[in-house]
């Protein structure tokens, strides 16, 4: 499950844009057509089977959804805001994921303190899969979890203004693996988001 929200790296990004994702034809129509008529709804779910489309489709969402040079039916890939969302650096898309303790970082572990290994890990498969994304970090025997204190960095990167888009996105990959103290701390932000 997802819930909705220029540096050069050494690595080579796979663009995440509508077309380079097979089927879904519904979902993306749906989508497109939310952005035309502006009725983005504030929290979006995306479900499915695991290493399925859901990160990657979100993904082309926000892309399309901050490109400058966007047509009807995908973003362009190529302006600026393409660029830093499909290179995840986009100032004001946030994530949050599963993390564990690993040899690098033995206390508190959170998404902050891996996002150049999420960087590389979905740029490279945006299919990824739970097991795949903790062998990425060096935690493979491990259950992968989103403590509390990253509910409250969602109320923190919500309680900001935009930096280049009006608009601000979380994208929470995984919030199933939120333990219950976290996902109550959200509630109030899900049911009454700020503007934008």
């Amino acid at each position: 499950m997802v819930l909705i929200l220029v540096l050069t790296w050494a690595f080579q990004a796979i663009n995440m844009l509508f077309r380079d994702i097979p089927g879904h034809s519904d979902t993306k129509n749906m989508l497109l057509k939310a952005v035309s008529a502006n009725r983005i709804g504030h929290a979006l779910l995306f479900s499915g089977q695991e290493n399925g489309a859901q990160l990657a489709m979100a993904m082309a969402f926000v892309q399309y959804l901050f490109c400058s040079e966007k047509n009807e039916i995908d973003a362009c890939g190529k302006c600026d805001s393409c660029v830093k969302v499909n290179h995840l650096t986009h100032p004001d898309v946030h994530f949050i994921f599963p993390t564990a303790t690993t040899k690098e970082v033995g206390k508190d572990p959170n998404s902050g303190k891996f996002m150049s290994q999420w960087r590389e890990s979905v740029t490279s498969n945006p299919y990824i899969s739970l097991h795949e994304w903790l062998r990425n970090i060096g935690a493979d025997k491990k259950l992968g979890a989103i403590p509390t204190s990253e509910a409250l960095e969602v109320i923190r990167a919500f309680s900001l203004k935009g930096y280049e888009s009006s608009n601000r996105v979380m994208i929470i990959w995984k919030p199933e693996l939120m333990n219950i103290a976290g996902l109550n701390k959200l509630l109030k932000i899900i049911e009454e988001p700020p503007s934008n």
